[in-house]
């Protein structure tokens, strides 16, 4: 959720965070302590992640390059777009760590494309 949401905001969604707190805290009458809550625990996440752990949850360091997906099986083309893009989300949420998972993981992706070929 939050790769997704910096992918598409950028640095801008940290204004976003900011602003959406701002407006919910001049609300009147004022939303219940709940709303706020929730509203505080997203906007902090958001902050942190953009601020204090970038590089792992909103610009991972790709593991594998093109060169390495055509090697696993990528077909050329806008499939290995794709497929980094893919790997890239996967790292930011913690799903893959390693190059090993981060091949293994194209690996499934070149299967899902191309059933026929079994590694």
């Amino acid at each position: 959720m939050i790769y997704r949401f910096f992918q598409v905001t950028d640095e801008d969604g940290i204004a976003a965070a900011m602003l959406s707190l701002a407006r919910l805290a001049a609300e009147e009458p004022a939303p219940a302590s709940t709303q706020r809550s929730t509203y505080g625990a997203i906007a902090s996440a958001l902050i942190d992640a953009y601020l204090c752990r970038h590089e792992e949850m909103v610009a991972p360091t790709p593991l594998l390059s093109g060169s390495d997906a055509l090697e696993l099986g990528i077909p050329r083309g806008p499939a290995i777009g794709a497929a980094l893009a893919h790997l890239r989300e996967a790292q930011a949420a913690g799903e893959v760590a390693s190059v090993a998972a981060a091949r293994e993981l194209l690996m499934e992706l070149a299967q899902a494309i191309d059933p026929g070929s079994q590694g």
